[in-house]
């Protein structure tokens, strides 16, 4: 989608806020383009367009007037959002808000200042972009932030300039992890050992994959003994949480990196909700349904395409068994990734809630400042909830920040590195976590 500035019958022309103090932007009638009068006085300027016709983009254009550039949220699915969010709670009726955003703007005049604005007051989480720096790329590869990006509460806008180095840029709330990106690192895996299984299809047709690495994986001549602790790790079960794709990366660059001990078995799932992702959502998948309130117990979403996403995945588990459960998750508040336990600790046994804390302790421990213990527990209807009741695991919420605020340092080198670190820390729990198994079978 190319989205043309709208013009209207004569020259406008429009002072920039303090922001941007003596910067003029001019928005000029077709048919004055070529007027000498305007060509004079250099008013004349070339017409910003933003696109959104590419995998996972998401945005909608109010205004383009000159070098500024009026933008707002959309919710999943498309659509204006249906009320306002207000002071007391979130807005109702519709899609599930937006929080998500992803464009390119082009034809930008090298060397040239422009604005942007965006409308946030839609977004689930609108007082979270406090502190928040949007993501931007000329190439789409490598990202970095926009610094002095700010936030006004009162107007909850998005502001950010930028001085243009290249025709195109590319902005984001987080950095994009697209389906071939996904695809790759699928690859990678099943050409280093790992079996690439194919739990279901969602409703847009793409595979549900996960990735199993078997227990002594690289090691050679050495055969498990007895049953293995079976850790799954699920990731992005909403769309816009790029950041557990990179931490799915980072548990694959853990695992090939060294040989994994008899003892254990992972099993990974890097993307969830694929549907959602293609389409821009920020939380809901094709039948815009959030995967994460879906885990309710002996609910079955097969027979009516709700969430086939969580069935498939539901029925692979109970085929397993899990001992270990991480739901990776990104959080728009948070300073530092942070993880509560899948049961509340009234509700935990003694010794999950012991290895909740020894495995806590161990990703803050390594993390250098970007994981940080904190309190707090899960909806009944979550993944992590359902593994902790179903199996007696030890099941957890893993949440990662879209700020990049020191020391966090929110990229996706980060996410990478925690991945890696989480693998690391289950390793050194050891063969304790396989006395913990409850139950194989499904009920």
């Amino acid at each position: 989608m190319r989205t043309e500035p709208r013009r209207t019958g004569h020259c406008q022309l429009a002072v920039a806020s303090a922001l941007l103090p003596g910067l003029v932007f001019v928005a000029c009638h077709p048919s004055l383009e070529t007027s000498p009068h305007c060509q004079r006085r250099g008013l004349v300027a070339r017409s910003v367009t933003v696109d959104t016709g590419f995998e996972g983009a998401a945005v909608e254009v109010m205004r383009i007037a000159g070098n500024l550039v009026q933008l707002c949220l959309l919710p999943d699915g498309g659509g204006r959002h249906p009320k306002p969010k207000t002071e007391t709670g979130p807005s109702s009726g519709g899609r599930h808000p937006g929080q998500w955003f992803y464009f390119r703007a082009s034809e930008l005049t090298k060397g040239e200042l422009y604005q942007f604005q965006l409308d946030v007051s839609g977004a689930r989480a609108w007082r979270s972009y406090k502190g928040y720096e949007v993501c931007t790329s000329y190439t789409g590869h490598h990202w970095c932030r926009c610094l002095g990006t700010l936030y006004d509460s009162g107007a909850r806008i998005l502001l950010w300039n930028v001085t243009a180095e290249a025709s195109s840029c590319f902005f984001a709330y987080f950095e994009p992890y697209g389906l071939g990106q996904l695809e790759s690192l699928l690859r990678e895996a099943a050409d280093a050992g790992a079996e690439r299984r194919t739990m279901g299809r969602t409703t847009d047709g793409r595979s549900i994959d996960a990735l199993c690495f078997p227990p002594g994986l690289l090691q050679t001549g050495r055969e498990p003994a007895g049953e293995p602790t079976v850790v799954w790790i699920t990731c992005r079960q909403h769309a816009a949480e790029t950041q557990a794709s990179f931490f799915a990366e980072g548990v694959v660059q853990s695992v090939l990196s060294e040989p994994l001990p008899l003892s254990l078995a992972i099993v990974l799932v890097p993307n969830m909700n694929p549907d959602g992702s293609a389409r821009g959502h920020t939380r809901e998948n094709a039948q815009g349904v959030d995967l994460n309130r879906e885990w309710r117990p002996k609910a079955d979403y097969s027979q009516n395409g709700r969430s086939p996403e969580v069935s498939a995945v539901q029925a692979a588990m109970l085929d397993t068994g899990v001992d270990v459960h991480l739901d990776v998750h990104g959080d728009e508040a948070a300073d530092s990734a942070y993880s509560y336990p899948g049961l509340p600790r009234f509700r935990a046994p003694d010794h999950v809630a012991q290895l909740f804390d020894e495995l806590e302790e161990e990703l803050h421990s390594r993390s250098g400042g970007f994981y940080m213990p904190r309190p707090g527990s899960g909806s009944a209807r979550t993944a992590a909830f359902w593994t902790g009741t179903q199996f007696g695991a030890l099941s957890l919420t893993l949440e990662m920040p879209y700020k990049d605020s020191e020391p966090t340092k929110a990229c996706s080198k980060s996410c990478r590195r925690l991945g890696s670190i989480a693998v690391d820390a289950i390793r050194s729990l050891g063969p304790r976590l396989g006395r913990f198994r409850r139950s194989r079978t499904r009920p």
